[in-house]
């Protein structure tokens, strides 16, 4: 099952936005694109609007596969895909485990990239997620994100889950 087929066709919505016979608009502009649709989807989780949010994720994975099907940058795709990931973990933080699942599920290998290649893409997607790791390890050093940056939001959300956490173990 792929997510095109687990959100009744929603894929279909964007497909007049991202035409085959188009070049996809610069690196820069769908990062920041995506950027701002990670920060929406997040919000929209945590207001419990799951279906709104994975509509972003699935704008997200809409940019990613037309931008693959015409750069075919291995990191380019990572920084998009990480966007997902990042929603998934919010939702995850969030306690709707299914929407974080649906989000992965949204991680593929555009049909563009080779069986051959896409080794490359793995790589380059593993160690973006490192990254994202990491930042959000330094997050109290570097509390400020650019413009459109989800990280400091879903570092928001983990702290959040954190805090409830504890408060949860202290009133056991």
């Amino acid at each position: 099952m792929t997510w095109t087929t687990v959100y009744n066709g929603s894929f279909t919505r964007f497909r007049c936005f991202f035409p085959e016979n188009q070049a996809p608009f610069h690196y820069h502009h769908a990062q920041e694109a995506c950027g701002g649709l990670a920060i929406l989807g997040m919000q929209l989780l945590q207001h419990n609007r799951r279906a709104a949010s994975l509509s972003c994720g699935t704008a997200i994975a809409a940019i990613a596969a037309n931008g693959a099907a015409t750069t075919r940058e291995a990191y380019g795709l990572a920084d998009i895909q990480v966007k997902i990931e990042m929603l998934a973990r919010a939702a995850e933080a969030l306690g709707v485990a299914d929407v974080a699942t649906a989000y992965r599920e949204m991680i593929q290998r555009p049909p563009q990239i080779s069986d051959a290649d896409w080794p490359f893409f793995m790589e380059a997607r593993e160690a973006r997620t490192r990254q994202l790791d990491r930042r959000l390890r330094e997050m109290e050093r570097y509390p400020r994100g650019l413009r459109d940056d989800p990280v400091p939001l879903l570092q928001r959300i983990l702290e959040q889950k954190q805090r409830q956490g504890a408060e949860a173990g202290e009133h056991q």
